[in-house]
């Protein structure tokens, strides 16, 4: 379901290879392992190297759950006369699409079939549903202040600190954000993201709903992405324009089954074998066409729906999981909708642009009792890029969702480790009500600033080419030591357009070497050379 204000709301190798038709069921088919082709002990197979390298800086090892479906499997499923529209390997599992379910019996007795379950009845309206649409309109609700850069997106960026974090030169640049949403429609041709196409920051793009064009369907995705992506110098800057994007549609706006879940987790996969660094998802399911698939309160614990265990499974992968907590707070659900309750994922509510509770935002607690949401944004009269490139203001948590998103993706930029737990940690730890939680409000508003003093707070040691640099980060007049195994015959100071950063070179001698960045050097991103007798290490410095 799309999060906008008026709502009822794996690998590379995942395929979705047909649409689902009118009046065709589809089954979910689960298998009992993982087969004999793959091996955890040679994951390149399976897994990019960014993804790899994501677990490393996480220290996440790699387990069965990365191996993908057996083929061997698949292919018996196959040769049975089935249409295989999507595969998990979260799920260990298939989806098959038939008109006649009698067929099933010749695959619920393979040995290699643990269960079937049905997660589509098949009806499908011509027509977005209506409470799929947004609730957007060309009135500002409130007199917004605002600056030349920002234009009137400033009050949503100041009131995180994601301006504060721009001004220091971090704006996501490097991270790599998949945002899973229900169509792109203009995204690829309005000016708001001009920079992004020409720049070469859109990584890749997967419909799993029907196989077709991700710029298609629905223009909620592309108003989520101008929150976080966007950049209209003097009218809409996202919170992290620097980043790239993986553009994901895995929901359907023509009807609403339990599938989609499995559409969102073959869409999560597929982001962690990608290497992405977040996820954001405005996006929420709680009630379904087939009643009969209809999740409940006591559901949302989670680890009992579909898409919070996906949900969970990416956290635990390296990936930040951002997801919209969801507009039922005036409603009778009235509580987080799924993947919300995840404990591994940061659930965004929505407040006014005074910082204020919006009614609509879903609350919590989970049905376990754990604090929901975790922090907050601005989610009422965001100002949103439309698909015919004009702008709107829109209200949801679909829009406080991706300003954490890419307020996160600052803060990772920053961290020369790129812990994902410290990250979450933090945003949590340093909103407006961390001491003092609230069902409505979680620990209260996101900080941007807050948050990554915290995460940059321990030094760390930095390795490349066999030499050490420490600490980084590194304050102001602070002194950064050099390790090296081969003569060292200079170091500097320099910034990304190649001018020299002020320092005081205190020490070179032989492997070793000691230099300073001066009270006059610049906060933010600095990059340290080192010359070696015949070759040149250079590595990216936080000064703070």
């Amino acid at each position: 379901m799309l999060m906008n204000r008026i709502s009822i709301i794996s690998a590379l190798i995942l395929l979705c290879v047909s649409f689902v038709s009118a009046q065709t069921k589809v089954y979910k088919v689960t298998f009992s392992d993982k087969g004999m082709e793959y091996s955890i002990d040679n994951p390149g197979v399976f897994l990019s190297d960014e993804s790899l390298y994501r677990r490393y800086e996480n220290n996440i090892p790699v387990n069965e759950s990365d191996l993908p479906v057996a083929p061997e499997y698949i292919k018996v499923i196959n040769e049975k006369g089935y249409d295989i529209i999507l595969k998990s390997k979260w799920f260990n599992a298939v989806f098959v699409q038939t008109d006649d379910s009698e067929k099933l019996s010749n695959i619920k007795e393979l040995p290699f079939v643990e269960n079937i379950e049905l997660v589509d009845s098949g009806t499908r309206n011509p027509n977005q549903r209506s409470s799929k649409f947004g609730n957007f309109s060309d009135k500002m609700p409130v007199a917004l202040a605002y600056n030349f850069d920002y234009g009137n997106s400033y009050i949503q960026n100041a009131m995180i600190k994601a301006d504060s974090l721009h001004e220091s030169g971090f704006i996501g640049t490097g991270i790599k954000i998949a945002v899973l949403d229900g169509g792109f429609m203009g995204t690829d041709t309005i000016a708001v993201f001009s920079d992004l196409y020409e720049e070469n920051r859109v990584l890749g793009e997967k419909d799993f709903v029907d196989n077709g064009t991700v710029y298609a369907h629905s223009g909620h995705g592309t108003a989520v992405l101008s929150q976080i992506g966007g950049f209209d110098e003097g009218n809409l800057i996202g919170t992290a324009p620097g980043a790239s994007f993986y553009l994901l549609r895995t929901e359907d706006v023509y009807a609403e089954y339990l599938l989609e879940e499995y559409f969102w987790a073959a869409g999560a996969e597929y982001a962690d074998s990608a290497g992405v660094h977040i996820i954001n998802s405005s996006l929420g399911y709680s009630e379904f066409d087939d009643p009969a698939q209809n999740h409940t309160y006591e559901d949302m614990d989670g680890n009992t729906t579909p898409i919070s265990i996906a949900a969970e499974m990416a956290a635990e992968k390296g990936i930040l999981v951002v997801t919209s907590a969801g507009n039922e707070g005036d409603g009778d659900w009235q509580y987080i909708t799924a993947p919300g309750d995840a404990a591994g994922a940061i659930t965004v509510g929505a407040v006014t642009a005074d910082g204020i509770y919006a009614p609509f935002s879903s609350i919590g607690p989970t049905s376990d009792g754990r604090i929901k949401p975790d922090v907050m944004a601005m989610g009422q009269g965001n100002l949103v890029s439309t698909p015919t490139g004009g702008m709107s203001f829109g209200s949801g948590t679909s829009f406080a969702s991706p300003l954490i998103a890419g307020l996160a993706a600052c803060i990772l930029e920053a961290q020369p480790a790129r812990n994902i737990a410290d990250v979450r940690d933090a945003l949590r730890n340093t909103a407006s009500r961390n001491t003092n939680p609230s069902p409505t409000m979680g620990y209260g508003i996101a900080n941007g600033v807050g948050a990554m003093s915290v995460v940059l707070q321990t030094p760390s040691f930095i390795q490349h080419n066999n030499i050490t640099i420490f600490p980084n980060p590194v304050l102001k007049g602070n002194t950064i030591y050099i390790e090296s195994p081969g003569e060292i015959l200079n170091i500097g100071l320099f910034s990304s357009s190649g001018a020299v950063i002020p320092s005081d070179i205190l020490k070179i001698s032989d492997s070793y070497a000691e230099i300073t960045p001066t009270q006059k050097s610049q906060e933010g991103i600095i990059y340290l050379k080192v010359y070696l007798k015949n070759s040149v290490s250079v590595f990216k410095v936080v000064v703070l």
